[in-house]
């Protein structure tokens, strides 16, 4: 239950006498004005029925011509339905003139002022001055054997809302007029078990208001976890903590000569990682047979649906590729001089460099009817395709790219560095485990998420 449905659920408790205990020596309520014929729930036996119009003084707000500079000044505050947020009202520095008074809808303090048209009908609150409003606006002032506090709290209980709601008439724009208004039925407890509501009330709904951050924070919280359990995964695997290393495996180094016999090997002490005694780190260069990015100069689309696409860092969602309104439509001729650029191949890792960075996946499927803009690279590689994309998600790679990246007004990890990045390889079984391991516990939290 979130605050909002807290503070209905209390104030609704209020509104049908189980907020506070009734007491045997407090007299009953008269009657004011008719009884409605149906009631929308019981009450206690000593509260009654009323209509908003029998517990004070009902009144419409007006706007002077606004034509006429001199009925505008700061004699008078004058409140619009945007001054009422959150319950409270903020008076504005200009309100109305002395000029314009006879031509006002002036209330006392203590009134209650209600929008009564538009999308922010319902809002609600009570001001603490002599105010003034306009057209858009009801205002109740009670008499004073009523209290103030209480028929706000009722005001702006579920209750009330929906029948002000049900009333209202026009579907762009409802609209309640102050006689429909002010004929709406709310319930009337004896005056010293209205105070006692609102002392009640006045002590939990600050207390709602914490539970409502603590909830948001929880909230937040929660819609975070998943991504970060996610990004914890990864970095464990790629400092070879997610699966125990294997005796009968071979160290990399071998396993990588017979990939690339030039392959050449980054000192540990060089770079950032902690890794394994069967691993190594290797730049990227050394690991991928292509590593190429999209059209720089990517030639416009055509008008009509074509089967030759241009995708662009939009398309890549960090699974798969996106064939979405972002696509660019490309003539044959336009196609093919881009296409013999990246040269889309099964198991391509691509990842975004221009823009938003960092996304990738792997091709699952080819079509040779793809090619892509400056924003992707394309990445041919000579390991285990799936164990390099996650490795290029995990969280250090990620800051990494995104502290590294050039540019003003659009950052870029460029090839040059996208060539020299450091990677760290393990033994080739030892990368599957880890992409079993990763895929198995991201299937897991993608479950909790549900």
């Amino acid at each position: 239950m979130n605050a909002n449905q807290l503070r209905a659920s209390i104030l609704q408790m209020a509104i049908e006498g189980k907020l506070v205990p009734q007491l045997d020596s407090e007299p009953a309520v008269e009657q004011l004005g008719n009884a409605p014929e149906d009631v929308p729930f019981e009450i206690p036996e000593k509260w009654k029925w009323v209509q908003i119009r029998t517990l004070g003084k009902t009144t419409t707000g007006s706007t002077p011509p606004k034509n006429n500079p001199n009925y505008y000044g700061n004699d008078i505050p004058f409140v619009n339905p945007g001054d009422i947020q959150d319950s409270k009202i903020t008076f504005r520095s200009e309100g109305l003139s002395n000029e314009a008074r006879s031509l006002a809808r002036i209330v006392s303090p203590f009134s209650i002022l209600m929008v009564c048209i538009g999308g922010c009908i319902g809002k609600c609150a009570i001001s603490s001055i002599s105010t003034s409003f306009n057209q858009q606006i009801n205002a109740l002032t009670p008499d004073e054997v009523h209290s103030h506090k209480l028929i706000f709290y009722f005001l702006i209980s579920q209750y009330f809302q929906n029948e002000v709601k049900q009333l209202s008439t026009g579907t762009a724009t409802p609209i309640i007029n102050k006689n429909k208004w002010s004929s709406i039925y709310i319930p009337l407890p004896p005056l010293e078990e209205q105070k006692r509501i609102v002392a009640k009330l006045e002590k939990l709904l600050p207390l709602v208001d914490e539970y409502g951050k603590a909830y948001e924070k929880l909230e937040e919280l929660n819609a975070e976890f998943p991504d970060k359990l996610k990004a914890s995964v990864l970095q464990s695997a790629i400092e070879g903590k997610l699966v125990p290393q294997l005796d009968s495996e071979p160290v990399a180094s071998e396993y990588l000569k017979g990939l690339n016999p030039k392959v050449k090997f980054v000192d540990e002490s060089e770079t950032n990682y902690s890794i394994p005694d069967k691993w190594r780190i290797v730049k990227l260069s050394s690991i991928c047979t292509k590593i190429v990015d999209g059209d720089h100069n990517p030639p416009k689309g055509e008008l009509e649906p074509t089967k030759y696409l241009m995708l662009s860092a939009k398309n890549i969602n960090n699974n798969s590729l996106i064939i979405n309104d972002a696509v660019r439509f490309l003539s044959k001729e336009n196609f093919e001089t881009s296409h013999s650029r990246t040269q889309l191949a099964k198991d391509d890792v691509l990842l975004t460099i221009v823009g938003t960075l960092g996304r990738s996946c792997v091709v699952e499927d080819v079509s040779e009817n793809i090619t892509f803009q400056r924003s992707v690279a394309c990445l041919s590689t000579l390991i285990y395709s799936k164990y390099l994309k996650y490795f290029l998600d995990a969280p250090d790679v990620q800051k990494y790219i995104t502290i590294n990246a050039k540019g003003t007004a659009q950052k870029g990890f460029y090839l040059n560095q996208l060539k020299n990045l450091h990677i760290a390889i393990p033994p080739l079984e030892e990368q599957k485990r880890i992409v079993a391991k990763v895929e198995e516990l991201f299937a897991l939290i993608d479950a909790m998420k549900k």
